[in-house]
């Protein structure tokens, strides 16, 4: 009888598994999700606006004189050119309320992102239009119109500064008083809204407190929901002029790619609001 010794082999398999090196799967690094909210409005009026100031100077008869000066606020005018007394398509900044939470993969727990101060205020702030101040067509940028006849003491005028042409979306507009229209101090001003309460302090564009969006982390699997609703009475934050609201929408990006969201992500009445989900992947 033949015997075979199998140390020999035991050997080589030992010295080849010893050699061997086996990894486990790792896990997807997390991931950082933007969500930004967005209006829109189809349309939105420019005017073109002055810096202005009410001018008194009253001389003496020794030849000195004493000046008192008034702000008054945007002295507004519109342009001849119907080009440009409208903006297509602007931002338009809306208060919102909103609910960000999130289900980590794998189990059916909800944690909530996002404090119930924003869920049950409209703390939170869609952009304004940002466009680049245009230069004003009707007038000099700056200029003065006199109030007074030639020769009078006291002498009247105003004093008309840093024209532009912006939109009522912008935040210059809304923040800045206006002087309104159709009164005997309008001086000529044609602002659709004037007065005390024509400056309107929104604050900045934020997301439950977060500056412009709202980020988070989240790993593979994660699911994350959104809820929101915007300000039924938007007339009482933002100056809207014209005949339609703007629209009212959300999107969301995963390492800075668009994600694809469940849902009602935009509404073109912003008082119904929007609800979606999305899962990292």
């Amino acid at each position: 009888m033949v015997r075979r010794s199998l140390a020999p082999a035991l050997i080589l398999m030992v010295a080849a598994a010893s050699g061997c090196k086996t990894t486990q799967p790792t896990l997807a690094p997390a991931q950082d999700a933007q969500i930004e909210f967005l209006s829109v409005a189809t349309t939105v009026s420019l005017y073109e606006v002055w810096d202005t100031q009410l001018v008194t100077v009253t001389s003496a008869s020794d030849g000195t004189s004493v000046q008192t000066v008034q702000d008054l606020g945007l002295w507004c005018d519109v342009s001849a050119s119907s080009a440009q007394q409208t903006r297509q398509d602007a931002k338009y900044p809306f208060r919102f309320a909103v609910e960000i939470e999130r289900i980590p993969a794998g189990t059916a727990n909800v944690e909530r992102l996002t404090a119930d101060s924003y869920r049950s205020n409209y703390a939170s702030l869609t952009a304004y239009d940002d466009s680049s101040p245009e230069t004003p067509s009707k007038h000099a940028v700056d200029w003065n119109q006199e109030l007074s006849v030639p020769g009078a003491n006291p002498a009247v005028y105003l004093s008309l500064k840093n024209g532009r042409r912006i939109s009522t979306a912008s935040r210059d507009f809304i923040e800045t008083l206006k002087i309104a229209s159709g009164t005997a101090t309008s001086y000529g001003s044609v602002c659709p809204i004037g007065g005390t309460s024509s400056a309107r302090n929104l604050g900045d564009p934020a997301v439950a407190g977060s500056p412009s969006t709202f980020g988070v982390q989240v790993n593979a699997g994660d699911v994350i929901t959104v809820k929101a609703r915007s300000d039924p009475n938007p007339g009482a934050s933002a100056l809207f002029i014209g005949t339609t609201t703007p629209s009212f929408g959300s999107r969301a990006s995963l390492a800075g790619k668009n994600v694809t969201l469940v849902g009602r992500s935009s509404s073109a009445q912003p008082s119904e609001g929007i609800s979606y989900s999305f899962t990292a992947r």
